[in-house]
């Protein structure tokens, strides 16, 4: 049996916080490690974090909301639903507005 090393747990981004046992994203451990200031840059690293939490949550409602089922409710072909949520709908905007805001060469 191989018991787990503080360095592994580290290797993994887990930490304790608050007495809870938590694994970071990569954005979160980047501004752990101080990765997300830039000097001479006009946005700080507690902006950099927010702002792409929100563009991954964003991202998660999205493709949440494109899981479907193998259920069939009505077997009607041209019946069309279109109830969306108005969160989805915002979420969508906003993630398309930000991915058409990264330049070009960054992709």
């Amino acid at each position: 049996m191989k018991y787990t090393t503080k360095q592994d747990v580290a290797n993994k981004r887990i930490i304790k916080k608050d007495g809870k046992i938590l694994k970071l994203s990569v954005l979160e451990f980047w501004y752990s490690k101080g990765y997300l200031e830039f000097n001479k840059s006009q946005y700080t690293a507690d902006e950099r974090l927010k702002y792409g939490l929100r563009l991954s949550l964003d991202f998660q409602i999205i493709n949440r909301a494109n899981i479907h089922s193998g259920y069939i409710q009505n077997s009607k072909i041209d019946k069309i639903n279109n109830s969306q949520s108005v969160a989805l709908l915002d979420a969508m905007n906003r993630y398309n507005k930000a991915i058409k805001a990264v330049p070009k060469e960054f992709w």
